[in-house]
């Protein structure tokens, strides 16, 4: 059973070394950046959202930060706003997203 871990751990890593500088690095995404928090944690990310043009939240600066569960990805990622965002109705959003998608 313990080989059978460690083999999945090494798959869990390889997952998530190659979402992260594989595929952002050769497909950026315009408004967003992701990196680690630490380059010893591959669960745990740091996000940087723009605000898109012609929005309320143009000009703004969303920071996030994106934890992966030990079993990614049979489970999502969970995401928690660092930055207050408002809700164009006044009201705060909440800090947490939904991790039932």
């Amino acid at each position: 059973a313990l080989g059978t871990a460690n083999a999945y751990h090494r798959h869990l890593k390889s997952l998530l070394n190659s979402f992260s500088y594989t595929e952002l690095n050769k497909n950026p995404v315009e408004g967003f950046s992701a990196g680690l928090i630490d380059d010893n944690d591959l669960y745990r990310w740091e996000v940087l959202i723009i605000g898109p043009p012609d929005t309320l939240y143009e000009g703004g600066v969303f920071k996030a930060h994106l934890t992966f569960p030990k079993d990614y990805p049979l489970r999502p990622p969970k995401m928690k706003f660092i930055t207050e965002i408002w809700h164009p109705n006044g009201k705060k959003c909440q800090k947490y997203l939904s991790s039932s998608f």
